[in-house]
């Protein structure tokens, strides 16, 4: 750090805990620790508490508070969402669609259906990662039994044209899962109105604590659905597990201050990205932005910078907080698969980092990252360029 200062540019990765989250969870972390199992007064306090919560997150994405299940986290409930819903059936057969820029938690479900016999297919996306819809149209054949797509990519912010694959699914047979990890607390979205069937999401991406995920699953699909975790019948017997109460009471609290203050927030959200980038281009001429500039999450960005590969800038800037593409695949040796599936070169991607701004990022933050960033590129270049 210079001088004790950290900035935190990576809230596509995670958001810090929003202070009144933390004050909604403080009495189920010190004195109300009952397990919501439990008949006792401690046990039907959590139990209250928890159904409060759960009405809260339905509200946020205009859902019923029994169409949600609690999770771990967005990756246990896209898990349940693919496998639950797909091994369940007497038949291991048909075609799956999926997108070849989905998180891990999908494609590796997915690898795994398809040893079980289940057609995996992927639609193609365009330059700016969005679906081609008149792809997905021509694989939505008879025995396209399920698709699954992401409601805005992690490493990019493209957000996909979700109306649009509403209406093609909506003609078909097929159950559609969608993984709104990084939407849902961003922009707002309406189940009836997508008519998704599995929506996935989690708390900590929008200030809630982390450890807290929740399924949306359409009313009338739970019957068809079997659980991947056994054991203990929690979730209406479809996720056993002692209920993590204070994480899930602050999910309904970071879900009921975005529903009051959500709407304000992008537009907020959008001048600081906007100060960022245009602080960044102006004394980096050469810099291009990946991903779709009309349709992305607000706050967020994917740059790329020749000439400063992001696994030498991240870890010149100490007191900035960026990243290269997915947390959950920060291990990855090369390119990201999404950075490919749009066709970026591997010079370009192998130097592009993400930069995320929040809810408690201050205009000066914003300077003296466009400072150090800019400070670090120029030292890179001048030694990469002798």
């Amino acid at each position: 750090m210079v001088d004790g200062r950290f900035v935190y540019l990576d809230h596509q990765a995670t958001t810090p805990l929003d202070p009144r989250v933390l004050e909604a969870m403080r009495p189920f972390l010190e004195g109300v620790y009952g397990n919501p199992s439990s008949k006792h007064a401690f046990g039907c306090k959590a139990a209250a508490a928890v159904e409060e919560a759960r009405a809260h997150v339905a509200a946020l994405i205009n859902a019923q508070p029994e169409e949600i299940v609690f999770t771990s986290s967005a990756t246990e409930a896209n898990n349940l969402a693919l496998l639950g819903s797909l091994l369940a059936r007497s038949e291991t057969c048909g075609r799956i669609v999926s997108t070849p820029v989905e998180h891990p938690s999908v494609l590796a479900p997915l690898e795994f259906l398809r040893h079980k016999g289940y057609r995996v297919e992927f639609v193609r996306v365009d330059h700016e990662g969005r679906v081609d819809i008149e792809h997905l149209r021509d694989l939505m054949t008879d025995d396209t039994v399920l698709v699954s797509t992401m409601a805005a990519n992690n490493e990019i912010a493209t957000v996909m044209p979700l109306h649009e694959i509403s209406e093609i699914v909506a003609n078909s047979n097929a159950l559609w899962h969608v993984d709104a990890s990084q939407y849902v607390g961003r922009l707002p979205l309406d189940v009836a109105r997508l008519e998704v069937d599995f929506l996935s999401f989690s708390a900590h991406k929008f200030y809630g604590p982390k450890g807290a995920g929740a399924l949306y699953i359409k009313r009338g699909l739970r019957s068809l659905m079997q659980p991947i975790l056994w054991g203990g019948g929690q979730e209406s017997g479809l996720r056993s597990g002692t209920t993590n109460v204070p994480a899930v009471v602050g999910f309904g609290e970071a879900a009921r201050i975005w529903r009051l203050e959500g709407v304000s927030e992008i537009g907020r959200l959008e001048v600081k990205r906007k100060q960022l980038w245009e602080g960044l281009s102006q004394r980096l001429t050469d810099i291009v932005m990946v991903g779709s500039r009309e349709h992305r999450l607000p706050g967020c960005m994917a740059v790329a910078i020749p000439g400063a590969d992001a696994d030498v800038l991240i870890p010149a800037l100490p007191d900035v907080a960026i990243s290269a593409g997915s947390a959950c695949s920060s291990g990855a040796l090369g390119p990201s698969h999404v950075l490919k599936a749009i066709g970026l070169d591997y010079d370009l991607a192998a130097s592009t980092v993400r930069l995320s701004v929040g809810r408690f990022t201050a205009e000066d933050d914003i300077q003296y990252a466009i400072s150090r960033l800019v400070s670090a590129i120029e030292k890179i270049r001048e030694y990469s360029y002798g």
